[in-house]
């Protein structure tokens, strides 16, 4: 006999970011071992952002945790897993036997920076069950869109390219982009630099964005790709700029 559980996880509000667990086991006489499938989507941003992250986007979100137990004493199970830059689905496996669980959820950042989190509980018996977590944000969460320069603005003066900086979290988001000439390209663009940024740095609130603009210099090209690094105290993500 299947038995099937589905636990989801999803963003209060705002559903910035949905865990989907589906789960197909056997009698709890037959196995004490239960399948577990965890797919986490990316939607939109806190309350108040304009509108949902185009494609392609990239993000601080690095690992998904999930944490199933019984008590204080009980059995304790974790599992984690890493998430590739454009990954949107994370699938784990967990052994439950029946009774009444604890599960709680964790989104790490790329500097280990905990910033999302939630939790509920759940009873495993002999029959169909469901149970939903909400995963809400617990600190700043930076994101860039799109990951890489795709469109071109030409006043007649200057060209630049842009990207949108967006805090899907919450609590005020400092980003900062340390180096405008990047060491491994400095080879192709000389002292002057292949471009200069509209800005160093900047602060975003909850559900809001920043645009910063990549304006070229008129008189040193570049043929290969640059990448720039925007920090935060949460995790730091890449920027590529294209040749333009």
């Amino acid at each position: 006999m299947k038995r099937y559980l589905r636990f989801s996880a999803r963003l209060r509000e705002t559903s910035a970011v949905l865990l989907v667990l589906m789960a197909a086991c056997g009698s709890v006489t037959e196995s004490v071992h239960v399948r577990r499938n965890v797919a986490v989507t990316f939607s939109r941003a806190g309350s108040g952002a304009e509108s949902v992250f185009p494609p392609p986007f990239v993000s601080v979100v690095d690992t998904v945790i999930l944490t199933a137990n019984i008590g204080e004493s009980g059995p304790f199970i974790t599992q984690q897993t890493r998430l590739a830059r454009r990954d949107s689905v994370a699938t784990f496996v967990l052994p439950l036997a029946a009774g009444d669980w604890s599960l709680s959820a964790f989104v790490v950042s790329n500097n280990g920076a905990r910033i999302y989190s939630g939790g509920t509980s759940v009873s495993v018996v002999d029959r169909d069950v469901s149970a939903d977590i909400t995963v809400s944000p617990i600190a700043p969460v930076l994101l860039a869109s799109p990951d890489s320069t795709n469109s071109i603005v030409d006043n007649g003066n200057i060209r630049f390219t842009m990207v949108s900086l967006y805090n899907r979290g919450t609590g005020d988001l400092l980003w900062t982009v340390p180096d405008t000439v990047p060491a491994e390209s400095r080879t192709q663009c000389g002292a002057a630099g292949c471009v200069r940024l509209s800005a160093k740095r900047g602060v975003i609130v909850p559900g809001q964005r920043d645009t910063l603009a990549f304006i070229k210099n008129q008189v040193v090209g570049f043929n290969s790709p640059i990448t720039f690094v925007v920090t935060s105290a949460t995790g730091s993500i890449p920027v590529v700029v294209r040749p333009f």
